[in-house]
């Protein structure tokens, strides 16, 4: 499908009439519609969470069970506290489930099908945008930073050298927020119009054959495995990283949760970012093929498989991106400046300072 990637990104837009019943407004119904398309069983808003009753007192020794929303492509602090106990040390059963990046898992968690989420901000600021307000940032995921950099990276089709050459051609992308704004930066940045060129979306897992036959000249890998696999089988030029048009400090990816779920569980909240922080601290120091298991079961790419087909792809994957995740004044101005570039390229409907959105544990630098 050709679209027009200027065309501010809406929620609204996502909806196709997958679910029909237990509306109770119009907006909350447009994003349950937006979750069930990623996450069918995952459960209603009544039951994602089996028990709340820990979250009452510190220290409590009961178990309470909290659905957590992934992306795939990516390992996440989430899937890495899950698979080494620290949820469990601290008293949380996480169910983790993987659906569509962005938008539908803000919709999922907007509509209580999850009562956390992890994504990409943009995809929050746009939900904050279109009046849905009524998620905070609980916890950063990523920091983009020159020094640890990034794994997502532009990759060309094979006989374009050059990104000069791409005046005219199709690019296929990935329909969220932050890789739309992403992609006509780096664009603008090597001095190709964003406006002149064409765009298609794409889904994960199809770049390579886009290449190949011709369909977009430029695509997105979203890891060291998958630009590798893309670049080879393609036989296209890798360019390098595309989140280095970020501001710096920008934490661009972020756990977020309904307000009134973290009124009602500030207890189980806390808990939760203690053992995400684990899990962070754990993966800047874990061997790599110790973090390739655990994506291996999470993730999406096989990377017994990966290693077999290009040979030390698990040492050159960027395991250890995971900055400091808390958002000090920093990390909230730069931020702020990524939703204010987002309005520009008109994929966020209005600028606005993240602070009144951020929970407790967000501005912490202890928690639990």
């Amino acid at each position: 499908m050709t679209v027009n990637p200027q065309e501010r990104f809406n929620p609204m837009n996502h909806v196709r009439s997958s679910i029909r019943s237990r509306r109770t407004s119009g907006r909350l119904a447009a994003l349950a519609v937006v979750a069930g398309l990623a996450i069918a069983g995952c459960g209603s808003s009544n039951s994602s969470s089996s028990s709340t009753s820990a979250s009452s007192g510190s220290g409590s020794s009961k178990t309470t069970t909290v659905t957590i929303g992934v992306y795939a492509g990516n390992l996440l602090s989430a899937e890495v506290a899950e698979a080494k106990g620290y949820f469990a040390n601290h008293h949380i059963d996480a169910k983790i489930k993987t659906l569509a990046a962005g938008p539908a898992i803000v919709a999922a968690t907007q509509s209580g099908s999850v009562d956390i989420g992890v994504g990409d901000t943009l995809a929050w600021a746009a939900a904050v945008g279109h009046g849905f307000g009524d998620l905070d940032l609980l916890e950063g995921s990523t920091m983009q930073t020159k020094a640890l950099g990034s794994d997502e990276h532009m990759i060309a089709a094979k006989g374009i050298t050059s990104p000069s050459q791409l005046a005219g051609k199709t690019v296929g992308y990935i329909p969220y927020p932050e890789m739309t704004v992403a992609t006509r930066l780096w664009l603008q940045q090597h001095g190709v119009n964003p406006d002149g060129v064409k765009y298609v979306t794409i889904s994960d897992g199809t770049q390579a054959s886009l290449l190949q036959h011709g369909s977009a000249q430029l695509v997105e890998g979203r890891n060291a495995g998958e630009n590798e696999t893309i670049s080879k089988q393609a036989g296209g030029t890798d360019f390098g990283e595309v989140f280095g048009v970020l501001p710096e400090d920008t934490i661009n990816v972020s756990y977020f949760a309904k307000k009134s779920w973290l009124s009602a569980n500030p207890t189980v909240a806390d808990n939760v970012v203690a053992a995400l922080r684990e899990a962070d601290n754990y993966t800047r120091t874990a061997p790599a093929t110790d973090l390739a298991a655990i994506a291996t079961r999470y993730a999406g790419f096989n990377y017994t498989t990966l290693e077999k087909q290009y040979p030390g792809i698990i040492k050159r994957t960027n395991w250890y991106r995971e900055a400091p995740p808390v958002f000090t004044p920093t990390a909230i101005a730069a931020t702020n400046e990524w939703i204010k570039e987002a309005v520009a390229q008109k994929q966020v409907t209005k600028a606005f300072d993240i602070t009144p959105y951020l929970w407790r544990t967000a501005t912490a630098a202890h928690v639990g």
